[in-house]
C-alpha cells in the first residue's frame, strides 16, 4: 500500500512517497526532517468514526510490523535514509486509525532519538548510524491501546 504524506515547512511544501501511516509529527533540525513510522504489509486503511476496533476490524496484534526512522530531506523531499530498528508483531491492540509508531522523535541536533513504546529506545546520527537501542520490555497501557505521545 503506498500513502503519501505531505509536510510543509517555512512555507515550503513537499511530497514525499512513504509506504506506510504516518501518524508521527515530523521534526526539522536543520535541512533534514525525521518523522517515524510502522510498515504492516496487509495495513487496514484508516476510517473515522468506527470506534477504533468495531465489530469484523483486522487484529493487528498478529500482523509483522517494522518501526522505521526515515530522514528526508527539506529541499528536495528525497529520502535520504531509511533505517528498520524493529521488526515482530506488536502483540497489543491499536485503533484501526493510529500507527503502531505515532510517538514524535526528538533530537538534540547531533542525534534522532525514537521511542517505540514497548520496542524500545533508539539512537541514531544524522548520517543515519544506530548510536544505540534500549528495550523497556513489557508494560501496561492506559485503556489496553499503544501508546500515544512524544518524548518531549
Amino acid at each position: 500500500m503506498m500513502h503519501s504524506t505531505r509536510a510543509m515547512f517555512n512555507a515550503m511544501m513537499i511530497w514525499v512517497p512513504i509506504d506506510a501511516i504516518l501518524r508521527s509529527q515530523p521534526i526539522v533540525p536543520g535541512d533534514n526532517v525525521f518523522v517515524t513510522t510502522a510498515v504492516t504489509e496487509n495495513e487496514e486503511k484508516p476510517r473515522r468514526y468506527d470506534g477504533g476496533l468495531p465489530a469484523g476490524a483486522k487484529d493487528a496484534t498478529k500482523d509483522v510490523d517494522q518501526w522505521k526512522v526515515l530522514c528526508v530531506s527539506l529541499q528536495s523531499g528525497k529520502i535520504l535514509w531509511e533505517q528498520t530498528p524493529f521488526e515482530g508483531t506488536p502483540g497489543i491492540p491499536k485503533h484501526r486509525g493510529n500507527s503502531y509508531a505515532s510517538e514524535t522523535p526528538v533530537t538534540d541536533g547531533e542525534r534522532v532519538i525514537a521511542w517505540f513504546g514497548a520496542r524500545g529506545l533508539v539512537c541514531y546520527n544524522l548520517a543515519g548510524e544506530m548510536q544505540w537501542t534500549k528495550s523497556l520490555g513489557p508494560f501496561q497501557y492506559q485503556a489496553g491501546w499503544t501508546i500515544p505521545g512524544s518524548l518531549t
